[in-house]
């Protein structure tokens, strides 16, 4: 993971809280762009919380005139888990985002909403999907 040409950004995993808090902020103040932010911090969160035998993916999707897009990814297979959901219109994280509330699926075994993506997902090796909604415009208030 780079931020810019000269100096890859450390590896989260080997840094103590507050480096890794610096890191993040080194990522910000060196990003190109919101998707080149965007896509790092995928990578960064997808590489802090995977542990030995269970990876985990992160995606970031915006609303853009009302429609989802999927505009970030750690991986490709976060793409593909964003733009299926894209596709069918409806899952845990749109919802997330259309509520502006955080959704936590613990088992997607046992989940009852949103049967066409939760079976896909689940097809694809999900097991559960922690959601969380960014305020972007908040944040682009505050620069």
């Amino acid at each position: 993971m780079t931020g810019s040409d000269e100096q890859p950004f450390p590896d989260p995993d080997e840094l103590p809280l507050e480096a890794a808090e610096l890191s993040l902020q080194k990522l910000v103040l060196e990003s190109p762009d919101i998707k080149a932010f965007l896509t790092e911090l995928a990578i960064l969160a997808s590489t802090r919380l995977s542990g030995p035998g269970n990876t985990i993916h992160s995606g970031v999707t915006v609303l853009r005139h009302k429609r989802p897009q999927a505009v970030a990814a750690s991986d490709a297979a976060a793409r593909a888990l964003d733009e299926l959901q894209n596709g069918f219109g409806q899952g845990p994280c749109l919802t997330a985002l259309r509520q502006g509330t955080t959704l936590l699926v613990p088992d997607l075994s046992a989940e009852d909403r949103w049967r066409p993506y939760i079976r896909t997902a689940a097809a694809h090796g999900v097991s559960s999907i922690l959601a969380v909604p960014l305020d972007l415009a908040g944040m682009q208030k505050r620069c």
